[in-house]
């Protein structure tokens, strides 16, 4: 018969491995200590009792050694380094307890004892200097090899490891109740030369306790921590037997000394062999119950292995096959589908399953029984009552919760307690719910959805073997939710990312297009400037059409650097009360020339009582110039483009309408995207980049503001309103109050003389240097030119300018 596996006390054993450390720890201490006394010359620390005998300095280190192997075996990182050292501690002391051992027996010198300290002549109880007692040197060979055989893994050797380890602790306990009777053991052989410290027998038995204490479930040390009768026998009538044999032994000598008894060492031995016989009697008395035990667990471990194989060969061939279906598809409806008709009826008679979707809302996604015909019960009842994630009992719970949750037996008092009415609680009563449980779908920290489980007809009560297998399922089925959502989410991006590259193309094609479309005419025109074969009106006109395509370039770029500034975030404004007629006139203004050249009647109606807004003047101004030049551009010869400015319910309204081409219902809503435009081919006939809307919509929105754009259609024109909330009073009456900025006219600040200033030009740039030169010499200014900040310090040594 197989024996039944012992069940350890678990509080004992965390107490015993506690106390292995604790002995590690002190035994390492004194060693430290009585090393330092000798080395000091303390004696005090070496003997604690001077009569009683020193602690020689080979013995603390043995107990250093000894000390530190126990404390790393047990708290140490399980490497093959560390086994090492706790190995090479081990043989250290196993062979210095040998080598001193035999010294005593074959009467040589190997000049061992005084390596680390130097022992003078006639010390208390010692007859060759720093040389430890035979019972030290045996005992210290003893646990040596005890410590050894204590890090394999055979029971055979752990067992041999725990005889070493009594034997040794029998020697140290004779030595110690040697000093508690106040018995000089010199009579006996193992004791002479040398006398045992009390200090020394103390940690010697503490030493051997702890190593006793660290393999607490195995060989004897498992007869005292079994938690079963015999280990409870073991556990109290020990520790009585020592201490009352012990406390007998005291009196027997006492009754020695008043001439009861001969000698005084033979009452220490007789107390030493009694404690082993009565020690073999309690253990021999707690392996008798043991099997007395075992005998009556038989027949009910060969009545519940064959129940236990069973469940577990069709729980794994169920996992199996929900292994199998999980992997089949990264469809997760079907895919869970699949697991709630397999959990029907091997493990419930109704298994639904649902899902958090994207917008927090848990939903179903399957149901299963083994009636098709009532499936749709399922997906009714959960529709109107358990699919709340603030539902009490029910997937909504373990959604909210993570938690698993098992009832069972379901009572009526339960079905009421969760029933959303009459109606609800006769539909419960109906389907005759037994039992039931729900686990949590999660996957990488994050809930997923639930799996609920519910026994009716079969009468089954779910208890945690169910659950631990539910939770199984429930943990692959979430696996393959979660790897169905990425496959998915990753197509998404893949697309995503796919139609953003072609958005790039695109967009650089189009910048392309863009810059070098006016940088033609500038090229073409220069080099027949350069010719001199133009007459003056054509001089005039080359220029006019190259300052025109270089400013329609510098607008282009700087209308990328607006949309990089948005992007990062680093656009601002120069906020302040403003009047926004005289800004909206301004930009009408500078649009009126294109809408002329084209025919177009352009006309500005203006409220100049709207009142102020808050903002700034020069973007506001960019917003209006995007606008009318949008509707200009869009508004064929003929055309009207109107800009109006009206105060409408605590707003000001700016309104750009034109009776232009009109925009498409399916692009309106896009028509404020950064690079979207209504026809982006490279044989459109209007030119553009697609940013100038998009930077209206965000300069508009900083002033917190919108903006928002109207059609009926192609050919219908459009309607572009821009919303900006109204400046408090006071601040509008600052704006009032704000005299319009000083400004010369443009001819006047063309044709400024700078007679007779002195200037020092420094660009690195030689074209910006020449112009701003050449600009300044036409002046009349005195100009000098340095291309680096060195040529410039070694100009301002010999020349002192006016401005630089």
């Amino acid at each position: 018969m197989t024996p039944r596996p012992r069940e350890f006390n678990p509080t004992l054993i965390a107490r015993l491995e506690a106390f292995s450390r604790a002995t590690g720890s002190f035994v390492i201490v004194v060693g430290c200590l009585v090393l330092l006394g000798w080395v000091l010359g303390r004696g005090a620390l070496a003997s604690v009792f001077p009569a009683a005998g020193a602690m020689k300095a080979n013995a603390a280190f043995c107990f250093i050694l000894a000390g530190a192997s126990l404390r790393l075996m047990q708290t140490g990182p399980d490497t093959p380094r560390t086994r090492l050292v706790v190995q090479g501690y081990a043989w250290a002391v196993s062979v210095v307890g040998l080598l001193t051992l035999s010294e005593h027996l074959l009467g040589w010198n190997l000049h061992i004892d005084q390596l680390l300290v130097r022992e003078t002549q006639g010390v208390v109880a010692t007859t060759v200097p720093g040389r430890m007692a035979p019972a030290e040197a045996g005992t210290f060979l003893l646990l040596g090899v005890a410590l050894l055989l204590l890090g394999d893994p055979s029971p055979q050797w752990r067992r041999s490891s725990q005889g070493l380890t009594l034997t040794a602790a029998l020697i140290s306990w004779e030595a110690l109740l040697g000093h508690a009777y106040g018995v000089a053991l010199y009579a006996i052989p193992a004791y002479r030369f040398t006398r045992v410290g009390a200090h020394t027998a103390l940690a010697f038995t503490l030493l051997s306790l702890g190593i006793l204490a660290r393999q607490p479930r195995s060989g004897v040390m498992a007869i005292f921590t079994c938690d079963s009768a015999g280990g409870y026998m073991a556990r109290r009538v020990l520790p009585a037997a020592v201490g009352v044999l012990s406390l007998l032994g005291w009196l027997g000598l006492e009754g020695e000394r008043l001439a009861y008894y001969d000698t005084a060492a033979g009452a220490a031995l007789m107390v030493a062999a009694t404690l082993v016989i009565f020690a073999a009697l309690i253990a021999w008395n707690a392996r008798a119950l043991e099997r007395v035990e075992d005998e009556r667990a038989r027949l009910m471990q060969e009545q519940s292995a064959r129940a236990q194989a069973e469940s577990a060969e069709r729980r794994a061939a169920f996992l199996a096959q929900a292994s199998a279906t999980l992997s089949a598809s990264l469809d997760y409806d079907s895919t869970l589908k699949s697991v709630a008709d397999l959990a029907v009826p091997h493990l419930a008679d109704w298994c639904a399953v649902c899902v958090l979707d994207a917008e927090g809302e848990v939903r179903l996604v399957a149901a299963a029984h083994p009636d098709p015909s009532k499936v749709p019960l399922a997906w009714d009842e959960s529709r109107r009552y358990l699919l709340r994630l603030s539902a009490p009992h029910g997937p909504g719970r373990v959604i909210r919760t993570g938690e698993p949750e098992l009832v069972s037996e379901i009572s009526d008092s339960l079905l009421r307690a969760v029933a959303g009415g009459a109606e609800h609680l006769a539909l419960l009563r109906g389907l005759g719910f037994v039992s039931y449980m729900a686990v949590p779908l999660s996957a990488r920290g994050r809930t997923l959805g639930a799996i609920t489980f519910a026994s009716a007809e079969s009468g089954r009560r779910f208890g945690r073997a169910d659950l631990a297998l539910a939770e199984e399922l429930a943990h692959g089925a979430a696996l393959a939710v979660d790897k169905a959502r990425h496959y998915e989410a990753e197509g998404r991006a893949r697309a995503a990312a796919e139609a953003a590259s072609r958005a790039k193309d695109a967009f650089l094609a189009t910048v392309s297009h863009e810059l070098r479309t006016p940088l033609s005419p500038i090229l073409a025109w220069s080099r027949m400037l350069r010719q001199g074969t133009l007459g003056e009106e054509k001089t005039r006109r080359a220029l006019e059409v190259i300052e025109r395509c270089a400013r329609s370039q510098a607008q282009l770029v700087e209308d990328l650097l607006d949309v990089s500034r948005i992007i990062t975030g680093k656009l601002r404004l120069e906020v302040r009360p403003v009047l926004l007629a005289p800004v909206v006139q301004a930009a009408v203004e500078v649009v009126r020339p294109a809408a002329e050249a084209k025919g177009l009647e352009l006309q500005a109606v203006l409220d100049s009582e709207v009142g102020a807004v808050t903002g700034d003047p020069e973007r506001l101004k960019q917003v209006v110039w995007n606008l009318a030049s949008n509707a200009v551009k869009f508004t064929p010869k003929g055309g009207r483009v109107e800009v109006r400015l009206a105060r409408v319910e605590g707003h000001v309204e700016i309104t750009v309408r034109d009776s232009g081409q009109g925009i498409r219902p399916d692009f309106l809503p896009h028509i404020f995207q950064r690079f979207e435009q209504a026809d982006s081919t490279s044989t459109r006939a209007h030119g553009g980049l697609g940013l100038g809307l998009a930077i209206v919509r965000h300069i508009v929105e900083l002033h917190g503001g919108t903006v928002h754009a109207e059609s009926s259609g192609e050919g219908q024109g459009a309607v572009f309103t821009v919303r900006l909330p109204l400046a408090a009073a006071q601040t509008a009456g600052e704006a009032e109050r704000r005299p319009p900025s000083p400004s010369a006219p443009a001819s006047q600040r063309e044709d400024a003389a700078l007679d007779g200033l002195r200037v020092l030009v420094v660009d690195d740039e030689p074209d910006n240097k020449d112009v701003v030169g050449t600009l300044l010499s036409s002046r009349g200014a005195e100009v000098r030119l340095a291309g680096s900040a060195r040529q410039a310090v070694e100009m301002l040594r010999e020349w002192k300018p006016d401005v630089l």
